[in-house]
């Protein structure tokens, strides 16, 4: 299982997580029910953007480690990457109630980006840049939330955190023209 995970996780691009995926299948095949081989399998759905494969396993994580905010969390993440929102910010709340970090407080605070809502957002993002300061994500999060609401000066501030966080950078989305390369950054 290790051996797998390090084959993407330090790169997870498309054809790394194609071979992990294909690994994670035929160790399910011998271990159905291995709540670690699911945990990681629904990982790597979820990083490859297939939320709902995600969401079918981290279920049926759950029913091994109930109460677990990882596992929670990335329901979540799954659940917004479907579009369900309230369902996502039920699992988010539900990790709060259970492990308050930084990152659950960002993912929750994430959920009210164009959403009509940021006012709703702005505290659970607000607390995740206070317990992780010098992470680019969670200012960036809170900057939007901040500029949704015409705080300019505040959203500003942490705007530039978008442009350091790797993450975006590197996204690919799949809204491009036809022909286009794959390698064009997130800010063009």
């Amino acid at each position: 299982l290790k051996k797998v995970q390090a084959t993407y996780a330090d790169n997870p691009d498309p054809p790394a997580l194609d071979r992990a995926l294909r690994r994670y299948f035929d160790l399910l095949n011998d271990a159905p029910d291995d709540p670690e081989i699911l945990f990681q399998t629904a990982t790597a759905f979820l990083q490859g953007s297939a939320f709902g494969m995600g969401l079918q396993l981290f279920k049926r994580v759950e029913a091994y480690w109930p109460n677990n905010a990882r596992v929670l969390g990335n329901m979540g993440c799954c659940y917004r990457g479907i579009h369900q929102i309230e369902r996502s910010r039920e699992c988010f709340q539900r990790a709060l109630a259970i492990d308050p970090s930084s990152e659950t407080y960002n993912n929750l605070g994430a959920c009210y980006v164009n959403e009509d809502s940021a006012q709703d957002g702005l505290q659970y993002a607000r607390q995740s840049v206070i317990l992780s300061p010098d992470v680019p994500r969670p200012k960036w999060n809170y900057a939007l939330l901040c500029l949704e609401l015409g705080l300019w000066r505040e959203g500003f501030s942490h705007f530039d955190a978008g442009f350091l966080c790797r993450e975006r950078q590197l996204r690919c989305y799949d809204v491009r023209e036809k022909g286009a390369p794959d390698s064009i950054p997130w800010w063009n």
